[in-house]
């Protein structure tokens, strides 16, 4: 959902070394959290935002990521962010170790930014733009008021997040390097005639999202997928392509090899969890 419109007023970002490419803020800033709906914490950060300009639009990427699922909101900024145009910014919320000295970080990814915890959140935008700049945010950088050591989305992140999409503060600015973000693992390796890799995520439909180039597969022909104590021999194209409760393999559309079970939920059928180690014999 989108509100407001913005103006020309709220742009006013002045972008310094090492950001030279870098455009201005555009006005739209975005949030993701695990709050869901039911409680007024999604509006209390809108409050925040609006209070800072109302020329603000304002867009949900959503609400209903699983309470604490870090790799699932990875997952969903992955798929989300590169769809937005060039100055947009994201604030991520889904933070277990809200209160904690875990870190508050702006990553400047491919001319948008994303403002969140230091916890994982923005492993497979790293992926996507591997040239992305990460900065801390320092003490001197946060409001004034910190109402509550539990809601930081209100009291931290918001705040930073509607000053950088109005231009009001300026990134990297002083802002110091973080040399070594917090990320999960999303790699992959080939040896000979094996691919491993591993369970990204499952989505809200209980695909099994990996962390393998569907192309490796393409590239080496017909593949067998070994995950926990299930092996698939059937790679489709798309959902119709087989009968209810058939497990199968596809691209999906990241272009990660995912496993489905059709008009079914893959991570419940298979018993497999974030991080469980897939095998592909070529």
């Amino acid at each position: 959902m989108m509100e407001r419109n913005t103006t020309d007023s709220c742009l006013r970002l002045q972008t310094t070394e090492p950001m030279a490419t870098a455009l201005p803020s555009n006005g739209i800033l975005t949030f993701l959290t695990d709050f869901s709906s039911a409680d007024g914490y999604v509006g209390a950060m809108k409050g925040v935002a609006l209070s800072e300009s109302t020329e603000l639009t304002l867009v949900d990427i959503g609400h209903e990521i699983p309470a604490f699922d870090i790799r699932r909101a990875a997952y969903t900024l992955r798929m989300a962010v590169p769809e937005f145009p060039s100055g947009t910014t994201h604030v991520a919320v889904i933070d277990p170790g809200v209160g904690t000295s875990r870190k508050v970080l702006v990553a400047h990814v491919r001319d948008q930014f994303v403002v969140g915890p230091d916890n994982g959140l923005i492993s497979l935008l790293l992926d996507w733009a591997p040239d992305a700049q990460v900065f801390a945010v320092e003490s001197k950088h946060l409001p004034d008021t910190i109402r509550s050591a539990t809601f930081h989305g209100r009291d931290i992140f918001t705040p930073i997040a509607a000053k950088i999409a109005c231009g009001r503060l300026d990134v990297p600015g002083d802002l110091k390097v973080l040399p070594k973000p917090i990320v999960f693992d999303t790699s992959f390796q080939r040896e000979k005639q094996t691919i491993t890799g591993t369970v990204l995520c499952a989505d809200r439909f209980g695909n099994l999202i990996t962390s393998i180039p569907f192309e490796e597969l393409q590239s080496a022909g017909l593949s067998t997928v070994h995950i926990g104590q299930t092996e698939i021999t059937r790679f489709v194209e798309t959902y119709g392509n087989a009968e209810p409760g058939a497990v199968v393999a596809l691209k999906g559309s990241l272009g990660l090899l995912e496993i489905s079970v059709i008009n079914g939920d893959a991570a419940k059928r298979l018993s497999v969890t974030n991080g469980t180690t897939v095998r592909i014999r070529l």
